[in-house]
């Protein structure tokens, strides 16, 4: 006879409860885990004392682990566990544990979000690439509350590619540069599915992690950009992108503000790369001036005087492109060249250190440049030989040459370019009349260079009455028995006069005299003197200045 005890039932007045019959060697079923089976004989009629036996799952359950696949950080793993004796419970949970194969047991890990849990599948990430891993999973439990627990082995986890091929093929490849403000961008891109890190000008330092077709920015001539990929725990070897302007700026436009004494340059020049760095500007091959300005002026220039301007524009990269523009400075406004008028009245420091009250005889319209003319005598000079006709000869031969000489000691080269006696040709001043032979005598022949000047001085009404001054121009006359030989002069009423100088009689021999007359020279204003007072009125003569 037998009675099944449930596990944890009630085993109080066993004796007197129903007792099953069975025969021996027959089987009893339907017992679980912590059941007791009691026994005893009985003949018909009478039973023994009985005995009990527990009923014990002893036996782990079997637990089988396979893989789910690596990845270069990653090893994913799932589970399925039996147990034949009492049976798995209605939840089962599982502890998933790691470590490098061929290490000890105790070097297992367990990820926090790996223990105790329900699901029969598992990914461990963060792991080394390419490193051999066992997995360890222990499973809780089947209904006798045993843990079984299966490993698998040999779990190697993938290599993180290098990037190559500068990042011009290969795991990343970087775009060409687009360019911004003097700065510029690349994208990264790749196609494994992994992220990508980058540096710029650095690989020891923190790198920058973003996702494929990211950008970066912020990048000048000659950075480099370094990248790997990066599988979230693991990267590859790095490869490099060096940026480069290879573009040279363009001038498109230079315009000049010109001033007598100064020209302003203003540059329009263009870099769409790096950025423009630097304008260099020179003038006349020297004076040189850098500057981060498209704007430059170049002072104290001479007045009307052309220069040769050149503009070099330089780019962060070192790349240059020049023009160069010849520009002419205007007219100083208070040259003696734009003020001077015929007939203004002008105060003239002479050679002497003298300063002379001069008339403008010839102004810049005229073309004999700018000419002023002493309104008094500065001396006597005496021409011609009392008596002495071969002397006096010489003298009226060079009577023209003598008076611009005497003429020239009063030029001061500060102002003015040369001085002549009024009355010779303005131009040329030394010019002479051709020569005829006379009674065996060489001599000049008369001219009328003289109404050039004395023209021009009636019409400025600056004859100078009362004071007599000598006209660089000769005048002959005579009759077949003699010949005179006179300089014009103008006599002290303002008309036009001659003075004999020499008597030549046709059989031979003659006369000569001696005369002294004033001597009123004329100069010409060098170009760069400058007014630079009076209003130009007698009273207030124009003083100059350089």
């Amino acid at each position: 006879q037998y009675i099944i005890i449930k596990k944890d039932g009630d085993t109080e007045g066993i004796e007197n409860r129903e007792w099953e019959e069975t025969t021996s060697g027959s089987e009893i079923t339907g017992l679980y885990h912590g059941d007791s089976v009691y026994g005893r004989l009985y003949d018909g009629v009478n039973e023994s004392d009985y005995a009990y036996s527990y009923i014990l799952d002893n036996e782990a359950p079997v637990v089988n682990v396979t893989a789910g696949g690596t990845a270069t950080n990653s090893v994913t793993v799932s589970v399925n566990a039996t147990d034949e004796e009492s049976g798995m419970k209605d939840i089962v949970t599982y502890t998933y544990s790691i470590k490098v194969t061929g290490q000890a047991d105790s070097t297992y890990t367990t990820p926090g979000n790996a223990n105790g849990i329900t699901s029969n599948n598992y990914t461990f990430t963060g792991l080394t690439q390419g490193t051999n891993y066992t997995v360890r999973v222990q499973v809780n439990g089947d209904k006798a509350g045993l843990i079984g627990t299966g490993t698998l082995e040999n779990q190697v986890t993938g290599t993180v590619g290098g990037a190559t091929g500068g990042l011009v093929t290969g795991n990343i490849v970087a775009s060409s540069p687009t360019w911004s403000n003097g700065q510029a961008s690349i994208t990264l891109t790749t196609n494994t599915g992994m992220q990508i890190q980058y540096q710029v000008n650095n690989t020891t330092g923190n790198w920058t992690t973003i996702t494929s077709g990211g950008t970066v920015t912020s990048l000048n001539h000659n950075d480099t950009v370094y990248a790997r990929l990066y599988d979230g725990t693991n990267h590859g070897d790095y490869a490099s992108v060096t940026i480069q302007d290879k573009i040279a700026p363009t001038i498109s436009n230079i315009t000049t503000n010109v001033t007598y004494n100064s020209i302003t340059v203003q540059v329009t020049a263009t870099d769409a790369q790096s950025g423009i760095a630097t304008y260099t500007y020179t003038i006349n091959g020297g004076n040189q001036a850098s500057t981060t300005s498209a704007s430059h002026t170049f002072n104290g220039l001479a007045a009307s005087t052309s220069y040769s301007i050149q503009v070099t524009v330089t780019d962060r990269a070192g790349h240059v492109t020049t023009e160069t523009k010849t520009i002419s400075t205007t007219e100083d406004p208070n040259s003696v060249t734009k003020v001077l008028k015929a007939g203004d009245y002008v105060y003239y420091v002479d050679g002497t250190g003298t300063t002379r009250t001069c008339v403008v005889l010839w102004d810049s319209n005229s073309q004999y440049g700018v000419q002023i003319i002493t309104m008094k005598n500065v001396k006597v000079e005496i021409l011609g030989v009392e008596g002495d006709l071969t002397n006096g000869i010489t003298t009226y031969n060079n009577a023209i040459s003598m008076l611009n000489s005497a003429a020239n000691d009063y030029n001061n080269t500060t102002y003015s370019s040369s001085a002549r006696c009024v009355g010779s040709v303005p131009n040329n001043k030394n010019e002479q009349s051709g020569t005829s032979i006379w009674a065996g005598y060489s001599m000049r022949d008369g001219d009328s260079n003289y109404t050039i000047d004395s023209i021009q001085m009636g019409v400025l009404q600056i004859f100078n009455i009362g004071d007599p001054y000598w006209l660089a121009s000769r005048y002959t006359d005579g009759t077949s028995e003699y010949r005179n030989y006179s300089l014009y002069s103008i006599d002290n009423h303002g008309a036009l006069d001659r003075i004999f100088i020499c008597q030549i009689y046709s059989g031979g021999g003659g006369s000569a005299k001696r005369y002294g007359l004033g001597l009123r020279p004329v100069f010409t204003l060098n170009s760069n003197v400058k007014v630079t007072g009076g209003n130009g009125t007698s009273g207030s003569p124009y003083t100059l200045g350089v």
